[in-house]
């Protein structure tokens, strides 16, 4: 039986109309945190600061907003090689010397 497809203005599958999509979620979060008036890295940094918080809670406010505030170090590959590109080879230096006199001999 072929022939069996939607009929003209059937819908079959898809997103259910009236359903958020992710910029629209997204729009509504920030119009949300805008309409609050305070951001939520604002309100770690003021309990933060607050010199009347628990200290433990002031910690965990600090250590929540660090990195949103200070750059991660990331970790840099060295190349091994020269300016021209060549092979960094390893120098050794060794330096053979008397032994020290014991003590209490005069030399």
């Amino acid at each position: 039986m072929a022939g069996k497809g939607s009929r003209p203005g059937e819908r079959r599958g898809g997103r259910k109309k009236g359903t958020p999509n992710k910029a629209t979620t997204a729009a509504s979060i920030q119009a949300e945190i805008a309409a609050s008036g305070e951001k939520p890295l604002d309100y770690m940094l003021r309990v933060m600061r607050d010199p009347t918080t628990e200290p433990h809670r002031r910690d965990a406010m600090a250590k929540a907003a660090a990195p949103y505030v200070h750059p991660t170090l990331a970790a840099v590959a060295h190349r091994h090689v020269n300016a021209d590109g060549t092979p960094i080879a390893p120098t050794v230096t060794v330096t053979i010397m008397q032994p020290p006199a014991p003590p209490g001999s005069c030399s």
